[in-house]
């Protein structure tokens, strides 16, 4: 009988695509210490999860090997949809709201688990059990840390937690930024070797505080209190402009947080900038305008050259929208239609996935067979085809943030208060 880990070259083929899907999703992609993975051991992966479908996208694709990833078990419950989230190398993971009757049924998952790790095909667990679009962490649940213990009384070999941090620049927006920043490996057999003395659940609780705080030093942290809607803007005002590398913008970040956590010590002028803050978020959102804005030292010099720029590119916006439109109006209906906004890059991304391949077919199809054009010109529409998507979502973004510096420039209010604040935490 096949297990979920075994080679396929189906599976692989379709990694090939989905790989090149998922970097064609964002604008700038970048990976961080792989170097952290220990090689040929039992790896489990453990990511924070902040962007629904795309945070298992940017960890598939950070590796070339397979990675069997965990999901929700109810997706399962379809046949169908059972079958091909296996091929696919997903597992059922159940929680415990979906009934001990589910929960129980874990065990099997757990075997096929460490079949795979044992067999250094790692496998990805989200700890946090929930996707929030937010720079913080839910509380770390312990099944990850049940799962490694499972593995530990089934195999001698060592059984490592590798915590992941994923980053994006903006959780909503399609060609943004991502990040995947592995950290240090935590050794969990040498951990519970270490700590015979104590019960089981006290390790887990032990394991998953060290694993929070790994995590938390991974990726943007802001500790999930009643400021957190204060301290992030106040981190933006500290690095803003927005520019840079991912890592770069996110060690930016970091010392911008440690920065707000320091002044967050003096309670008066944390009551001054949390009300500051607040009202300045309040204002720029019911004005409509982009963080991208903020920070430059000659804005009217960089509105000129971008009015240059999208007006050069203007041509092939029209372009591009016409030949991507297919997938434009798929993604336009789907998003229309969710409830949860968090989602709305994962369907643009399904909606790409989904129809390039069938597109770029179907061009070739007429191109060669009805149109008799020759091999140049197929040759440019199945190129066109692929990046016409993206370009779209990017010209889009550029225009957004166009208006954005035009509002901003005869907005005097809102730059004073900008300034304010930037003064006030610098």
């Amino acid at each position: 009988m096949a297990r979920i880990h075994d080679h396929s070259t189906g599976y692989r083929i379709l990694r090939l695509y989905s790989d090149f899907c998922t970097y064609m999703a964002y604008g700038r992609t970048e990976i961080v210490g792989k170097e952290n993975i220990p090689q040929n051991s039992a790896v489990i992966f453990a990511p924070n999860h902040c962007n629904t479908l795309m945070d298992a996208m940017v960890v598939l694709r950070a590796r070339r090997d397979a990675t069997v990833f965990g999901c929700r078990a109810d997706l399962f419950k379809n046949p169908i949809a059972n079958k091909v989230l296996r091929y696919l190398k997903i597992l059922p993971m159940p929680r415990v709201r979906d009934g001990i009757r589910e929960v129980m049924g874990n065990l099997k998952t757990n075997e096929e688990v460490v079949d795979s790790i044992t067999d250094n095909v790692p496998f990805c667990a989200f700890p946090e059990g929930t996707h929030r679009p937010k720079h913080s962490l839910l509380p770390v649940r312990k099944g990850i840390v049940r799962i490694a213990k499972t593995a530990i009384d089934k195999t001698s070999q060592p059984i490592y937690i590798v915590p992941v941090g994923l980053e994006y620049g903006d959780y909503y927006r399609f060609q943004s930024t991502s990040l995947v920043n592995y950290g240090e490996p935590i050794d969990v057999t040498d951990f519970f070797r270490k700590h015979e003395g104590l019960n089981d659940v006290e390790i887990y609780r032990e394991i998953t505080s060290v694993l929070s705080d790994s995590m938390s030093k991974l990726i943007t942290y802001i500790p999930d209190d009643e400021d957190y809607e204060a301290k992030w803007p106040l981190i933006k005002a500290i690095v803003a402009p927005l520019r840079g590398t991912p890592k770069a913008r996110l060690e930016k970040n970091r010392a911008a947080a440690s920065k707000v956590e320091e002044i967050w010590q003096n309670e008066t002028l944390r009551e001054v900038l949390r009300e500051k803050s607040l009202e300045f978020e309040k204002e720029r959102k019911a004005c409509g305008i982009s963080t991208h804005s903020f920070g430059f030292r000659k804005p009217v010099l960089r509105f000129f050259f971008k009015t240059l720029l999208l007006l050069g590119l203007l041509p092939f916006e029209v372009v591009f929208a016409v030949i991507g439109s297919p997938m434009l109006l798929l993604s336009t209906i789907l998003v229309s239609k969710i409830k949860d906004k968090a989602f709305s890059n994962s369907v643009r991304y399904i909606s790409y996935l989904a129809l390039l391949l069938p597109l770029q077919i179907l061009w070739v199809s007429l191109g060669f067979a009805a149109f008799h054009l020759s091999w140049i010109w197929v040759l440019i529409g199945f190129l066109s085809l692929v990046v016409a998507f993206p370009f779209v979502f990017r010209y889009k973004e550029g225009i957004r943030v166009w208006i954005s510096d035009i509002k901003l420039m005869s907005n005097k209010k809102l730059r004073r208060s900008f300034d304010e604040i930037r003064d006030a935490v610098r």
